[in-house]
């Protein structure tokens, strides 16, 4: 296997190519981003199922992350202020007051340094968030490795170390829409959730109350195949506050193993998604905001439920909710989590 290296348009922004027998992933430099991957559906067609952008200009202007690596820490933190030994940071209120996927400064803009691992269908992305950077503490060097295996499994593996104490939770932000990413809405592809749990809202808010809530008999019961689109629109307080599926959920996995963590399946492509990841939490967002005018892929308008994130994480809050693990690491001490994204042509 080769990897292929060109420029997306101009210098210094590169696209990246991996390959094997059945997938192409495209990647590029702009934000270790996810730009594309493409496999024959049932009918043997080409379908590129991933949400992105023909220009630089996408990526370096990237409002809903498309794609995306997210850090220091993805999802919200309340009032955008968390503590780390009695020592307060402030980050920005981008988010109303509060702090989403780490400010206005992000690392979804960030021209990430790159090197290619031809024995092993790797490229690793790597970048320092200098001290200071989102209004945190310490010189983080991080690094984000794809690697495409040959039994379609995308790899995406997080490795970094601060000089400082601080907090870590990276996450990958691509929407996936397995009808094609052409296609207007994602509400017939069907969804399962390893979760048997979820952190609901608090009221009037989307940031999580603290408490974990079953999912039986609500929903946001996703524990067998079903329609996104089946219950997005039900008067329940949950959906409403978020204008659909904006939430974190718990994922079955005491171990802290690679686990499964949901599927998603389009029957008009037969294209299947599957997620794995060690990580406790998956937020599942169904694009409910998005509005991307003639500018998408192919000159695509992505609006609205026109694709969904799997996104591996710790829980949103989790630094000012007492009973959630944090994802604090001492000076020096190695970060590292993985996540999977795996395609297949299949019939559920």
């Amino acid at each position: 296997m080769s990897i292929l290296v060109e420029n997306f348009l101009e210098e210094p922004y590169k696209i990246i190519t991996l390959k094997n027998n059945n997938i192409t992933i495209k990647l590029t430099n702009i934000g270790a981003s996810i730009v594309s991957a493409i496999l024959k559906d049932k009918n043997g067609n080409d379908v590129d199922v991933i949400l992105g952008f023909d220009n630089p200009k996408g990526y370096l202007n990237n409002e809903f992350c498309l794609g995306a690596t997210i850090g220091r820490n993805a999802n919200r933190i309340e009032n955008a202020t968390f503590k780390i030994d009695n020592k307060t940071y402030n980050l920005d209120k981008n988010d109303g007051e509060n702090n989403l996927h780490s400010g206005f400064n992000s690392t979804s803009s960030i021209v990430w340094d790159y090197k290619t691992d031809n024995i092993n269908n790797t490229v690793i992305f790597s970048t320092l968030l200098a001290d200071g950077f989102q209004n945190m503490e310490g010189n983080f060097s991080i690094s984000v490795f794809y690697t495409l295996k040959e039994d379609n499994s995308l790899v995406i593996t997080y490795k970094g170390k601060c000089d400082k104490k601080t907090i870590a939770n990276f996450t990958n932000h691509t929407y996936f829409n397995l009808n094609g990413h052409t296609d207007p809405n994602i509400l017939n592809q069907e969804i399962m959730i390893n979760a048997d749990s979820f952190t609901p809202f608090k009221e009037n808010t989307n940031i999580p109350s603290g408490k974990i809530l079953n999912v039986f008999d609500t929903p946001m019961d996703f524990t067998k195949f079903k329609a996104i689109g089946k219950d997005i629109e039900e008067d329940y307080s949950q959906i409403k506050l978020g204008n659909g599926y904006d939430h974190n959920y718990v994922i079955n996995n005491k171990n802290n193993d690679i686990t499964l963590a949901a599927k998603a399946y389009s029957k008009k492509t037969g294209i299947c998604l599957e997620a794995y990841t060690d990580l406790p939490g998956l937020q599942f967002y169904t694009g409910n905001f998005n509005n991307i005018k003639q500018f998408g892929k192919c000159n695509t308008n992505y609006l609205s439920r026109s694709g969904f994130c799997f996104e591996t994480q710790y829980f949103p809050n989790c630094y000012n909710i007492e009973t959630f693990k944090k994802p604090i690491i001492d000076a020096n001490q190695l970060y590292q989590t993985t996540t999977i994204y795996k395609l297949s042509i299949t019939r559920l």
